[in-house]
């Protein structure tokens, strides 16, 4: 008995459950006498592809759907990659961790009906602003900056709430720049909290200066004579 797998294009069944797979299989064969006492074999169950969308305008249907999924992923702790309402390999993969971890099944439907509002408002702060700065092109350069900046307040922002670029900038068309008190829509994740990040970097940079000082100390030890 030959089957044959053919793509059916997805639609979203109902905006609290979300198929984090857009593309399902239907098995298509002809009919066979099976022999008396045989067991029909289950076909395996096929891989749907990753899901991905079409560039659609930011606030489609289709677009908010996969941006709830991405932020459940995001505040559940399993990164989904750069929010972009999108979709595609990381955000499968993350999907496919977090069902895994629930005891579900990898390509399970995901619950997003705790997701209300998967996108907020932000208004930019003073203290955002002073992580713009120049930005060092080559190594030798960066070894002399005290910490890396951005180059635009956009970036910063954006990465701040997990974003992708390009979708922070369609969800706030006509804004070039940013200043404190200007007020954009970003997705609703909990942000990256700069102090955080300085944070992490001083316990680097204190473990490399830890380990350097142990090496050097061995290296000495292992170059003096011997009293014995």
């Amino acid at each position: 008995m030959r089957k044959t797998f053919l793509p059916v294009p997805f639609r979203i069944p109902s905006p609290t459950r979300f198929p984090i797979r857009f593309l399902c299989l239907v098995a298509v064969s002809g009919s066979l006498a099976v022999p008396v006492g045989a067991q029909p074999t289950a076909p395996a169950a096929p891989v749907a592809p990753v899901a991905r969308l079409d560039k659609q305008p930011p606030d489609s249907p289709e677009r908010l759907e996969m941006l709830k999924v991405q932020v459940l992923l995001d505040r559940s702790g399993f990164r989904p990659g750069k929010i972009d309402g999108l979709g595609g390999e990381f955000t499968q993969k993350a999907a496919d961790r977090y069902n895994t971890a629930r005891d579900q099944d990898p390509g399970s439907r995901l619950d997003t009906s705790t997701i209300t509002d998967p996108l907020t408002t932000y208004t930019v702060t003073e203290e955002d602003l002073k992580w713009i700065g120049k930005v060092a092109s080559t190594p030798a350069e960066q070894e002399k900056l005290k910490r890396m900046p951005y180059s635009d307040a956009r970036e910063m922002v954006a990465e701040k709430f997990h974003c992708d670029l390009s979708y922070f900038a369609e969800l706030n068309p006509g804004v070039t720049t940013l200043a404190a008190g200007t007020e954009v829509r970003v997705p609703n994740v909990e942000p990256f909290r700069m102090e955080d990040v300085i944070a992490l970097n001083d316990r680097r940079k204190e473990e490399e200066k830890r380990r350097k000082a142990e090496a050097e100390a061995a290296k000495a030890a292992a170059a003096s004579p011997s009293p014995y």
